[in-house]
């Protein structure tokens, strides 16, 4: 084996330890020593593993998205870098999905994801955690609020939202992109 081949295998092995680490939560010693065994078995065990693993990352990945604004909207806007403000606001949201919270006045300068946030990802995680609630969207312009909802609602019918809510769909029937519904009789319903 040459020094390229020596340093691509061991790339993968870290790759792998990182990743069990992770999914697995173990310790890296003890990813370590999966990643020993993992290397021994043969390749088709390892694709079966691997697609085990996969499985694993997006279950979890699934649940997290669920319960946690931050990660929904990482996993909604993957190039998304988060501030200390994002995640204030994230907390807030979340209260408000549980019911802690009935009212939120959120005042930042322009630029700070309030709209991204607020109007646009907040809809769609709210009726991906509950599809039998209903929003209103207010704007001081019907064509803004057209707009979120436009945003929204293909949001809501795209793959990676249903890859963390599975059993949400836009109905049939109601798509357009001021009022539209979803599967499970949730409504969304863009006013100025």
């Amino acid at each position: 084996m040459n020094k390229k081949q020596e340093l691509e295998m061991q790339e993968e092995r870290d790759l792998f330890v990182r990743r069990v680490m992770f999914a697995l939560n173990l310790s890296k010693p003890e990813a370590e020593e999966a990643a020993k065994t993992f290397f021994a078995m043969p390749s088709n065990e390892q694709a079966a593993y691997l697609d085990d693993l996969d499985a694993l990352e997006a279950s979890q990945q699934r649940e997290e998205a669920f319960d946690d604004f931050i990660k929904f909207a990482h996993a909604m806007w993957p190039g998304f870098i988060d501030g200390r403000h994002h995640k204030v606001m994230a907390k807030k949201f979340e209260e408000i999905a549980t019911g802690k919270i009935k009212r939120l006045i959120i005042n930042m300068p322009p630029r700070h994801t309030k709209s991204e946030f607020a109007s646009y990802m907040l809809p769609a995680w709210f009726l991906g955690r509950d599809p039998s609630k209903k929003i209103i969207q207010c704007s001081n312009t019907a064509e803004l609020a057209v707009g979120f909802g436009r945003k929204v609602r293909n949001l809501v019918a795209s793959e990676p939202f249903s890859k963390i809510f599975p059993n949400v769909n836009l109905r049939s029937d109601s798509k357009a992109a001021g009022r539209w519904s979803t599967n499970k009789n949730g409504e969304y319903f863009a006013i100025d």
